[in-house]
């Protein structure tokens, strides 16, 4: 399906410094190329430093015959298109590819078989054409496009589309997500159910999508799932419920009710952010913002507000190359390139893995994986890699690393969200066992502070008490609670190495936290078990009271006593 936009067919608002790079030289005349094909859009656009900035706009998206988005496919019919499209954007533009200044490229989020084929055409270009080469992310593109077609300035966004939704703002000079789906996407929610329904493919029919479709002839909603939980939204028990309530034979008041769930929780989250941050401006943007009945319910949303909504013209909202284009010129200006030899998606298996920038050497190797540092996008972050075991059969092993990359992540996240302090995930690739994390650059072991300053580390066990009381009160037990697996930075205690967590944790699975604790420290530092246990005993009370540290406490006792091999020790183990 090709899509064709040209100067005349959107908005050319005029552009004045940029809320990030407010330094840019707008007088200096350049042309940048972008590439996007993250998902299932091959995109090529243009864009200029002189109005009307986007000089073209060329895309063809692959359609699955049955069932939702098959990454190799994709990645056949991105290879398939790329030479026409590209040919038809630089036409349209009015352009030779020696007149280009740079090409850009969507190194990210997308699906690994897809991403490589832009990756590997934009560094041929840049190679063969001598061109730096700059790296875009997909969904600050998004965002970008969307600013630039609305003229909003500093909006909260609502992003959503086949594969993510956020909420997402500027704070401190930089994009944060305020908000998410906890499981599945918005626009995977309505494809997932239109296909299981037999209402698609295809998805989108005359612009509106088949369950907006099917939800016109319904008169009444049927009752729905509606979960929203601060400012994330969860979709998979709508998504089940929805499809039972379908095969009942619920008919057009599934559609309804679904539709009314899903975009009134996306709409409320964004309401939520823009009261939280005192803004006057919303921007929904990505591929379901091409819903006119979205569009709508932000545009009531906003007007309760007194703020204003905005939403780029359809061709925009979903994957397209000139978004790419347009943040690849920021970026160029700005003067973010990289080397063309390191913008590859790495091959495996169909992982989503980029070819990230290492920064140096690795920082530590320990016997699950590889901790290097790295470039995201410009952020010196920590990438860590669970390197394959030769001693594991190669199933067992694949199975073992992405499971326990899954689960890091997971865990990781809910425990942020229980309050307890950990490095945040900006990326994760559970087919190459990757997790790109946050850089705590001067961080030390609790293990070296307990081996050097005894006295100074009970208070830092303390702290470690309180956050695991708060994970497991969350119902996530760690798995591998070591001395040398927590941190210590600028004074608070951090938690890492979630590979082995439980997220349904048993108060056994809670008892193990402190045995392996304790043993960690019987182990490295046995003068200070006794009040290593007592801190973290009155941190753990501070949290879920003094009875359930006492009902841990007589668990441990229990568990220690199954061990063959045991120190006796003269402390009070089980006594509550």
């Amino acid at each position: 399906m090709v899509s064709v936009a040209t100067p005349s067919s959107f908005p050319s608002p005029p552009v004045g410094p940029h809320i990030l790079y407010p330094r840019l030289d707008w007088n200096r005349d350049a042309i940048v190329l972008g590439i996007e094909s993250t998902a299932h859009t091959f995109g090529v656009g243009i864009a200029s430093t002189r109005p009307p900035y986007i000089l073209a706009s060329v895309k063809d998206t692959y359609v699955p015959k049955t069932g939702g988005i098959h990454p190799r496919e994709a990645a056949e019919h991105h290879i398939r298109v790329a030479a026409e499209v590209l040919r038809r954007a630089l036409e349209v533009a009015g352009v030779s590819m020696n007149s280009v200044d740079a090409v850009a490229v969507a190194l990210g989020p997308g699906l690994g078989p897809a991403l490589r084929v832009g990756a590997t055409i934009a560094r041929g270009l840049a190679v063969y054409y001598s061109k730096p080469l700059v790296p875009v992310n997909h969904a600050v593109a998004h965002i970008e496009i969307g600013r630039l077609l609305t003229g909003l300035s500093s909006p909260v966004v609502l992003y959503v589309s086949g594969g993510n939704t956020m909420v997402a703002a500027l704070a401190k000079k930089r994009y944060r997500v305020f908000g998410e789906t906890l499981d599945i996407a918005l626009g995977n929610l309505l494809d997932t159910f239109a296909r299981d329904a037999g209402l698609a493919p295809p998805y989108v029919v005359e612009g509106l999508h088949v369950v907006d479709r099917c939800a016109l002839k319904a008169r009444e909603p049927a009752e729905m799932p509606y979960t929203v939980k601060g400012m994330d939204v969860s979709y998979s028990g709508l998504l089940t419920a929805a499809l039972r309530a379908w095969r009942r034979g619920g008919g057009a008041a599934v559609c309804l009710g679904l539709r009314e769930s899903a975009y009134g929780a996306a709409v409320e989250v964004a309401e939520r952010a823009l009261v939280h941050l005192r803004r006057r401006e919303v921007l929904l943007t990505g591929g379901v913002a091409a819903s006119p009945v979205l569009k709508e319910k932000m545009r009531m949303m906003a007007s309760l507000h007194g703020a204003a909504a905005g939403w780029p013209p359809p061709h925009f909202a979903g994957d397209n190359g000139a978004m790419i284009a347009w943040v690849g010129l920021l970026n160029y200006l700005a003067g973010i390139t990289v080397d063309p030899g390191e913008a590859a998606v790495e091959a495996g298996r169909g992982g989503d893995s980029l070819a990230l920038r290492v920064l140096g050497p690795p920082l530590y190797e320990g016997a699950e994986g590889i901790l290097y540092p790295v470039d995201w996008f410009g952020v010196p972050a920590l990438a860590k890699h669970r390197i394959a075991k030769r001693y594991r059969h190669p199933l067992l092993d694949a199975r073992l690393r992405v499971e326990r990359t899954i689960t890091e992540a997971k865990a990781v996240a809910a425990a942020l969200r229980a309050g307890v302090p950990a490095p945040a995930i900006y990326f994760v690739d559970p087919l190459e066992a990757v997790i790109v994390m946050e850089w705590l650059r001067g961080a030390e072991k609790l293990a070296d502070i307990i081996e050097r300053e005894p006295g100074c580390a009970i208070s830092y066990v303390e702290k470690l008490g309180a956050h695991v009381a708060r994970l497991h009160g969350a119902g996530v037990a760690h798995g591998d609670l070591t001395t040398s697996n927590v941190l210590v930075h600028q004074g608070e205690v951090f938690l890492i190495d979630f590979g082995l967590a439980s997220l349904h944790a048993s108060l056994r699975d809670r008892a193990v936290d402190l045995h392996l604790f304790l043993r960690s420290l019987e182990a490295e530092h046995p003068e200070n078990v006794e009040p290593a246990l007592e801190a973290f005993l009155r941190g753990y009370s501070s949290i879920l009271g003094r009875g359930e540290a006492g009902r841990l406490l007589n668990l441990v006792h229990e568990i220690r006593l199954m061990g063959r091999y045991r120190e006796e020790r003269r402390t009070a183990w089980g006594q509550g």
